[in-house]
């Protein structure tokens, strides 16, 4: 394995790692949650990480067996826009309890990882040549900078709602 390829497939497989880690933080977030809605969002963010892990690891995949990367293949993926990302969360929480200090730290937590991961992507796609390669990072990045806006949302509702 020449390499260039064998870093890469050392890349990924570090950032395999990251993604399951943030699956992992996602389920015990949504376990933890007591709001129907924040159940959900944690939930549909660890569906994505998985996504993130087997996207990734195709990628691992066609390097290690062909040498090569594999196309990314992100058709059918709908980014959220800025205008539909304040929509998750309504204006008003009537009835709903008021949250545990966990659940707002779990969302800061959240957004950190997903600004280091987005960086991580941002920086990798950088260092990488392979015209497949760097637009599977920049792909990444700009997904997990969706979390990112989706995690600030919730905390900014929270926030706004109960404090």
């Amino acid at each position: 394995m020449k390499e260039e390829t064998r870093m890469a497939v050392e890349r990924l497989e570090m950032a395999m790692e990251i993604e399951r880690e943030g699956r992992k933080f996602y389920l015990d977030a949504a376990e933890r949650t007591e709001d129907d809605k924040g159940k959900v969002m944690w939930r549909s963010l660890a569906r994505q990480e998985a996504l993130h892990i087997e996207y990734l690891s195709n990628a691992r995949r066609a390097l290690v067996e062909k040498g090569q990367w594999a196309s990314f293949g992100m058709e059918g993926v709908r980014f959220l826009s800025q205008q539909e990302i304040p929509r998750i969360f309504p204006e008003t929480a009537e009835g709903k309890v008021e949250p545990a200090g966990d659940e707002l730290a779990a969302l800061q937590t959240g957004i950190e990882m997903e600004m280091r991961s987005r960086d991580l992507y941002e920086d990798l796609a950088e260092k990488t040549e392979d015209h497949q390669g760097k637009d599977m990072y920049e792909k990444l990045a700009r997904w997990e900078e969706t979390h990112r806006q989706i995690l600030q949302a919730g905390h900014d509702y929270l926030k706004k709602t109960y404090f």
